[in-house]
């Protein structure tokens, strides 16, 4: 019996063609090898958490929720005005905010081109979103 492992090289099923070894690390086998001896399939090249998290999210058409959310989270983060957003949308590089206060939406206004260069910053160094396009990833900010 074999048991959790596959064959005696230590490396656990984790997901299709996603293998953990005995120390946690996880490595996408990016093509298989088959080892007709042992009837057994073994890794060719190792990638990071990080690149399997963006190639799935990819893979499953998530992106645009994701890359949504994200968005939704980095403008509360930025504009430190979550508390009188009502609503932020996010589509085609252009970011539309609604915002309940006459007062914030116009000082905000006045500091657009800021805060689409601290978004941008942002959501580049945001690990879970996903760059569909080359450039700014927000380009214009609509407030409402």
């Amino acid at each position: 019996q074999q048991g959790p492992h596959v064959g005696n090289r230590g490396w656990t099923y984790a997901g299709p063609c996603v293998f953990r070894d005995i120390k946690g690390n996880i490595y996408k086998a990016v093509t298989m090898a088959y080892d007709g001896r042992s009837n057994r399939m073994r890794r060719k090249e190792a990638v990071g958490m990080q690149e399997l998290v963006k190639e799935f999210i990819k893979e499953m058409k998530l992106s645009s929720g994701v890359n949504g959310r994200r968005v939704n989270e980095a403008w509360n983060v930025v504009s430190g005005a979550s508390r009188y957003t009502l609503s932020v949308n996010f589509d085609r590089g252009v970011l539309y905010c609604t915002i309940s206060s006459s007062v914030v939406r116009n000082q905000l206004y006045f500091q657009r081109e800021a805060l689409i260069r601290s978004l941008n910053e942002h959501l580049q160094n945001d690990a879970l979103f996903v760059r569909e396009w080359d450039g700014p990833i927000v380009r214009n900010l609509i407030l409402r």
